[in-house]
């Protein structure tokens, strides 16, 4: 099955990455600005410096959780990000899946998901915005992919289901360090939501491409790791509600 057809009819594919080089540095960038913001923790800073990177995670979220919150501002204006998504293979891939040269970014980011201790972890949602009624879904793209090595890295998703009609109430974060609560309204059967739900496994150098309108939900497992993430999310400028991306911009 061909790219287009396969993101016609299940809502994505995967794909291997041309240049995975671009992983390395965002992953190094991570693993430096972790260890910047530990040098504020005075205590047993030594002892710190030895420990793996998982642990010193979490030492930074139970210690300090604004320097959590500035590592996720630092990277959503990493240069580095910005040359993993403006990478040719990318470029011609959303001119082909838009059938236009014009697309604009909408939203990109580092997530960086700590288990089994992790606030990010969704039920079955679609990716959206502060005012998603604003933008049909299914005229946006999401490419999401795995920064660092994994065995568990990957997405539950339900095929098809970015063709349905879905409610999805966004709600307040418990706290500004945590997401959003998406929960999502499907209108489906439960037997079709069974039959139709798969998970992903996306390994290190491949990224998955999506419909935002696509129903997925969070891996959770209970494995002691930190997991890195990038994604970013584009819409054609030919779409009827391009002209509204401004007012949530």
């Amino acid at each position: 099955m061909n790219q287009i057809k396969e993101l016609d009819e299940k809502g994505y594919f995967k794909i291997k990455l041309d240049n995975p080089s671009y992983l390395s540095k965002i992953e190094s960038m991570v693993k430096s600005l972790i260890d910047n913001e530990l040098i504020g923790i005075k205590k047993n800073l030594k002892k710190i410096k030895d420990k793996d990177l998982f642990s010193k995670y979490e030492i930074l979220i139970k210690s300090n959780k604004k320097g959590k919150s500035r590592i996720y501002n630092l990277l959503k204006n990493y240069v580095g990000i910005d040359l993993l998504f403006n990478d040719t293979q990318f470029q011609l891939l959303l001119q082909k899946i838009f059938i236009s040269k014009n697309y604009f970014k909408l939203f990109q980011a580092c997530r960086l998901d700590h288990y089994p201790n992790n606030n990010h972890a969704l039920n079955w949602h679609q990716d959206a915005f502060q005012k998603s009624s604003y933008i049909n879904l299914r005229d946006c793209i999401t490419i999401w992919m795995p920064i660092n090595k994994s065995v568990n890295h990957g997405l539950f998703v339900i095929e098809g289901s970015h063709k349905g009609n879905h409610r999805q109430i966004v709600t307040q974060r418990n706290n500004k360090f945590s997401s959003e609560k998406l929960e999502l309204m499907l209108n489906l059967s439960q037997k079709v939501i069974t039959k139709n739900t798969k998970l992903i496994k996306i390994n290190k150098g491949e990224a998955l491409i999506m419909s935002m309108a696509l129903a997925h939900k969070s891996n959770q497992t209970y494995d002691k790791e930190l997991r890195m993430t990038c994604l970013s999310r584009f819409i054609s400028l030919n779409s009827k509600h391009f002209n509204k991306v401004s007012k949530f911009q």
